[in-house]
């Protein structure tokens, strides 16, 4: 049975409730220490909920580093479910991931399809 994934927070949601949403997906899903998630949420300094849907993949990653980054940005985005999984994932180099498998590349072409003369 998966955990849950923790909901995420309304675009109004202060940087204090963001930074407790960030912490308890680390602690709930990815088995990190509290103190250990609390130290990496509290990187979130300034952000409401309204920047979860704004920042980029490479914000998330200068914030939180690249791992940390990296997999609060799935969540964020509604793109990792409560197992880890892949559901959609976008991160920002253009390939599009459907459960686990590239739809389209940079390009916006379905991998091993050929291109019409």
């Amino acid at each position: 049975m998966s955990t849950p994934t923790p909901t995420r927070p309304p675009p109004t949601a202060t940087p204090s409730e963001v930074r407790a949403y960030f912490s308890t997906l680390l602690t709930a899903l990815h088995s990190v220490p509290k103190s250990e998630a609390e130290k990496i949420a509290a990187k979130w300094q300034f952000g409401r909920g309204s920047e979860l849907k704004y920042y980029d993949l490479s914000t998330f990653r200068e914030i939180f580093g690249v791992e940390a980054g990296t997999v609060l940005f799935g969540h964020a985005r509604g793109e990792l479910n409560g197992d880890g999984a892949k559901a959609v994932v976008n991160g920002g180099n253009g390939l599009v991931l459907k459960k686990g498998k590239v739809e389209k590349d940079i390009f916006g072409v379905t991998p091993g399809c050929e291109c019409p003369p």
